[in-house]
């Protein structure tokens, strides 16, 4: 019925601890600004365009860290994981409907990525490229009678194959080239 955090991470954190730090900051940087082109208009049209413009802001300012390759500015991070950290929209959504689900993923996943600026946690990278698959589960599960389908879980379940065959061929490539913002939408 769902793929389980730790069997994703079982299948990818091999490949992410293989990566340099630019380039784990690319991959999470990568799935966050998916899953704004996804779910981002999704708060503007509730009408919480203040606090997209904060997670959008705070995606572009990834995207320049991954750019400038200088040394990482830490008054700059705060100065987006502050305003992030304040928006107060989790009243408003319900991590069980898949468009609630896609925006607070979208929210925890930029903060990760900020986090990890500073702290260099790979854990950071991971639970971040497992967010684009925990919003496919609130998708899953939305269709599914929990009273007569069977449960089902792992990471063959062809449900979550397209995500997963993505963030695969990314990593592949991260292996043996280096990238940019201008490569954000590298196979998406």
């Amino acid at each position: 019925m769902a793929l389980p955090y730790v069997t994703y991470t079982k299948t990818v954190k091999n490949d992410l601890t293989t990566l340099p730090f630019e380039k784990l900051l690319f991959f999470g940087t990568w799935c966050c600004e998916y899953l704004d082109n996804k779910y981002g208009n999704y708060l503007d049209e509730l009408g919480f365009v203040k606090e997209h413009a904060v997670i959008s802001n705070a995606i572009v300012f990834l995207w320049g860290v991954i750019d400038s390759n200088a040394v990482i500015d830490e008054a700059a991070v705060k100065k987006h994981l502050k305003p992030l950290l304040n928006i107060d929209v989790d009243y408003e959504f319900d991590f069980a409907k898949p468009k609630d689900c896609g925006v607070l993923k979208l929210m925890e996943g930029t903060e990760r990525m900020l986090n990890y600026l500073k702290k260099k946690n790979t854990e950071d990278v991971l639970a971040c490229a497992y967010y684009p698959l925990d919003v496919l589960n609130a998708f899953k599960n939305s269709k599914l009678d929990p009273y007569t389908t069977p449960m089902k879980s792992g990471i063959d379940d062809p449900y979550f194959k397209e995500e997963l065959d993505t963030q695969q061929k990314l990593l592949a490539y991260l292996k043996d080239h280096n990238v940019t913002s201008a490569d954000k939408h590298l196979y998406r």
